[in-house]
């Protein structure tokens, strides 16, 4: 992936942000777990499969149609057929992530909401493309340092973001 479709997904990715700010009381175990043997084994074995169906379909599509193929019908059914077999590598991959425990940072949310079963939320930032936008603010007096950090991570995070939206632009304009 070169980096201007690097930047491209980047950017598709930052529809929504959320910035949520939780409190619980005792430890909380989010610890990464490192790959070894067969566990290994079997992500390298699905991430090939992902990737060798990538590879195949990309090389369907640089194919041009045969000459007995004048409407490009052969060619449409190669690359449905061989879609279908990526998706079910792609399948196949994520259940395989899951069986191992591993998460995708992008659903690091969801995986610390789930272990925080009787957190406090103290509060909530959810700001949308489009234009929509939602707070929470926990008024309890003991967590307001927990809301100045709260609010400087959203000012943080909405920086990045700017950052990037301006980064992605200079790339897509410098190579119109």
């Amino acid at each position: 992936m070169d980096f201007k479709e690097w930047i491209t997904t980047a950017v598709d990715d930052l529809v929504s942000l959320e910035v949520t700010t939780l409190t619980k009381k005792g430890a909380l175990d989010l610890s990464l777990k490192k790959l070894e043997g067969s566990d290994k084994t079997a992500f390298d074995n699905a991430y090939k499969e992902v990737e060798d169906a990538r590879k195949k379909l990309l090389t369907i599509l640089k194919t041009p149609p045969t000459d007995s193929d004048t409407d490009g019908s052969a060619k449409k059914g190669k690359i449905r057929a061989q879609k279908k077999v990526l998706r079910e590598a792609e399948r196949q991959f994520d259940a395989t992530k899951k069986a191992l425990g591993i998460y995708d940072p992008k659903d690091i949310f969801s995986q610390v909401r789930s272990k925080l079963m009787g957190a406090d939320l103290v509060a909530y930032s959810r700001f949308e493309l489009e234009g929509d936008s939602v707070s929470f603010i926990n008024s309890d007096p003991e967590v307001q340092d927990l809301v100045a950090k709260h609010n400087e991570l959203v000012t943080a995070s909405q920086a990045g973001r700017k950052t990037l939206f301006e980064t992605a632009l200079r790339i897509i304009d410098k190579d119109k």
